[in-house]
């Protein structure tokens, strides 16, 4: 199954209406939709309920579970983070190296490493710099 990388803003709300037109295209017949569902799940079900579409949902972006996902957006919606940070945040969770030097090699960074921008901003928000 190949995973996606959540918008630089996820929303909790998006994420559910995306499981359920993943439970309705599964409902549905729709081949891609059982390839996706049977890939996490590892059996055909009859009834796709909602956890099991918002499970799939969670995998699809890499995070395991729903609850890891709703942690990882809550905690996203915290902070002010600037989209590449998210994206490789992602990347490292699903092993993905050379997406990883990718994302850390930033232009026009002097430093050498690639890291040194890429983290700029990151504080709670109404936290004093």
């Amino acid at each position: 199954m190949a995973t996606q990388l959540l918008p630089s803003n996820p929303n909790l709300q998006h994420l559910k209406n995306q499981a359920k037109d993943l439970r309705r295209a599964y409902r549905g017949g729709d081949p891609e939709a059982q390839r996706e569902v049977l890939a996490v799940l590892s059996e055909a079900v009859t009834q796709l309920s909602l956890s099991q579409a918002q499970h799939v949902i969670a995998r699809r972006y890499s995070l395991g579970s729903c609850p890891r996902l709703k942690r990882f957006v809550e905690t996203v919606d915290t902070l002010d983070i600037r989209p590449e940070a998210t994206a490789l945040r992602q990347a490292i969770d699903a092993n993905q190296l050379a997406q990883v030097e990718r994302l850390l090699a930033v232009p026009g960074d002097a430093s050498g490493d690639g890291a040194g921008n890429l983290f700029t901003g990151l504080q709670p928000r109404g936290a004093l710099p």
